[in-house]
């Protein structure tokens, strides 16, 4: 396989929330410009359903019709798989090295010395009982840290955990990769059905499958929602829900 195909394969066109555009007014004539779409809506509009809610979860599923092309699913957006797999170790030797110069500092004669009373010495100038040897910031910059010295011990086991959380959550991505963005697509479809179930006490699964492909029509993209496929899902879906 050649570098760019690789390359290609690692792109994700997975969505965050946030990340969806805002919805322009051109799209309801899109979708109801399908044929069948405008008839399917009518099916399906009633005084229950709020119209707003049920455009904008239509658009959600739109803007995420190439979801399943995408190798790749970010548990940490923004940090593919073979980054998140060299974190832990590298927090593992950051770790081990905080350790180790905070071993070597605490047993260097000068620190040992200096330190016990350095404290002193500098309160003592703060307060001008003593000359002026430090700079003013340094000295203000110490007595304020101060309080926060023992937190630096436990840095190094923060770390440690820090790694065994990112090793946990590289398993759990790479687990789940391959299925992650075609199953949350799944779920946002499941929920649009049962919203239009409880608006109107039917599924309509023919004219939601219409409008979806109506939807991914107007998105550019060639993506057909079979009424009878969507159907058996989201029959599946329901007795797991069960």
């Amino acid at each position: 396989m050649s570098a760019a195909k690789r390359t290609g394969k690692l792109k994700t066109v997975w969505l965050q929330p946030h990340e969806i555009p805002d919805q322009p007014p051109s799209f309801w004539k899109g979708v109801l410009d399908y044929k069948g779409a405008t008839l399917a809506f009518r099916k399906i509009k009633s005084a229950r359903l709020n119209e707003e809610l049920f455009w904008r979860k239509l658009w959600e599923l739109a803007c995420r019709a190439d979801d399943a092309k995408a190798s790749q699913w970010y548990s940490l957006h923004g940090l593919p798989l073979h980054s998140l797999r060299r974190f832990p170790k590298q927090a593992r030797r950051w770790a081990t090295e905080i350790e180790t110069i905070g071993k070597r500092v605490r047993s260097a004669k000068a620190y040992g010395q200096v330190a016990s009373s350095l404290w002193l010495i500098l309160e003592l100038q703060v307060e001008g009982k003593t000359p002026r040897v430090f700079p003013e910031v340094l000295v203000h910059r110490i007595l304020q840290k101060r309080a926060e010295v023992s937190k630096l011990t436990q840095l190094p086991n923060l770390l440690r955990l820090y790694a065994d959380y990112l090793e946990a959550v590289c398993t759990f991505t790479a687990y789940h990769a391959s299925q992650a963005p075609a199953r949350f697509r799944a779920n946002l479809e499941f929920a649009l059905v049962e919203y239009v179930k409880r608006a109107t006490d039917r599924p309509h699964l023919p004219e939601i499958a219409t409008l979806l492909t109506a939807a991914y029509f107007a998105r550019g993209s060639d993506k057909i929602v079979d009424a009878r496929n969507l159907g058996m899902r989201y029959s599946r879906y329901s007795r797991r829900k069960r």
